[in-house]
């Protein structure tokens, strides 16, 4: 099953495979530019022309699977999270789940998709557990579905973007030094419209937070001053080393507006106290690259400060070299959302 992450500036795909021994196989990783405006606010604005670079971008990585995976933006998903027996049967759960689905969510189950499943946790002493309810509008959903049937794709999975990106974390958790595990460790999503924050202590996400900072503005301002397109304003942004002067100025200067809006958040989640404070941060998305992001959120924030790799304990497959995966953490959504061929 491909992983298919549509975001507002490119699409990107992932394909997994998994050997006997149960080794991760990166078969294929590819991604094709978008245009600005064919994807607004997560909604599909340019459907056509989506469309035609979805081809594209199957056409280049040669891939024959056509059972796909995708992931609605989070602010489409609503998410409810409620406890119930342990022992339900699946009927019992389901009529529980819908009951609660129609007493908390704002509209007409009808016109909606439900999923829903049980968290893991530890063994529970009350007798009951945790349960999450997820909706959303069922044209939401249905756009996707006929983008991918638009391409020759088959729709399989619908997820959240915070989910898929939840599950390319949780299986990256590893591979962290021994003990990290056990602390408490900041994930963010860096994208061009919108970014997130996902903090995961003793090995539960217990915090969630959609941030209005992207990176598509700063692309904007050089693609209009050089007069070029979206794709190469955003490799000046990235590799601002090599850009003009005045590039270099204004990377410099949104890096430290965005290190103190990420600083930030992080500083709101650490004064609540419900959590040790933060130990870890790991950037993700396509911003996640900007030049001395990276160190400059280290020396603000106090914590070490990495770039994450999704792809990290994988194998490469035959059609693949180390050299030709380019901006991994920009990936992170569409491994997790390839990663869904491997869960129930």
């Amino acid at each position: 099953m491909l992983g298919l992450d549509i975001g507002a500036s490119s699409l990107k795909l992932v394909e997994l495979e998994r050997t006997r021994s149960g080794q991760l196989v990166l078969q294929r990783c590819a991604s094709e530019p978008m245009q600005p405006g064919w994807v607004v606010d997560g909604k599909i604005r340019a459907f056509d022309e989506i469309a035609q670079a979805l081809k594209q971008l199957l056409s280049a990585s040669a891939s024959p699977t056509r059972r796909v995976a995708m992931a609605l933006p989070t602010a489409a998903v609503l998410v409810k999270k409620i406890r119930l027996p342990a022992k339900l049967q699946p009927q019992a759960l389901h009529q529980q789940v819908e009951t609660a689905a129609a007493e908390y969510f704002p509209f007409p189950l009808e016109e909606c998709h439900l999923d829903y499943g049980v968290a893991e946790t530890p063994a529970p002493t009350d007798g009951l557990v945790d349960v999450e309810i997820a909706v959303a509008r069922m044209e939401r959903v249905l756009a996707l579905q006929e983008l991918a049937q638009a391409a020759g794709l088959t729709p399989w999975v619908v997820d959240s973007h915070a989910f898929a990106a939840r599950h390319a974390i949780s299986r990256l958790m590893d591979y962290l030094p021994q003990g990290r595990e056990s602390q408490t460790l900041a994930f963010f999503e860096l994208g061009f419209e919108s970014s997130s924050l996902q903090i995961r202590c003793a090995g539960q996400f217990v915090h969630h937070r959609e941030l209005a900072m992207g990176g598509a503005a700063l692309t904007q301002e050089i693609a209009a001053r050089q007069g070029g397109t979206w794709a190469q304003a955003e490799k000046q942004k990235i590799h601002a080393h090599h850009a003009a002067p005045w590039v270099k100025e204004r990377v410099a200067t949104f890096v430290d507006k965005l290190t103190a809006d990420l600083s930030q958040a992080l500083q709101a989640f650490n004064l609540d106290g419900a959590y040790p404070p933060v130990a870890h941060v790991m950037l993700a998305g396509g911003s996640a690259e900007l030049a001395g992001l990276a160190d400059s959120l280290r020396a603000r924030v106090r914590a070490p400060c990495v770039l994450l790799d999704p792809f990290v304990g994988m194998a490469l497959g035959a059609s693949l070299s180390e050299g030709q995966i380019r901006h991994k953490p920009a990936y992170l959504t569409a491994c997790g959302l390839a990663l869904r061929r491997f869960l129930p």
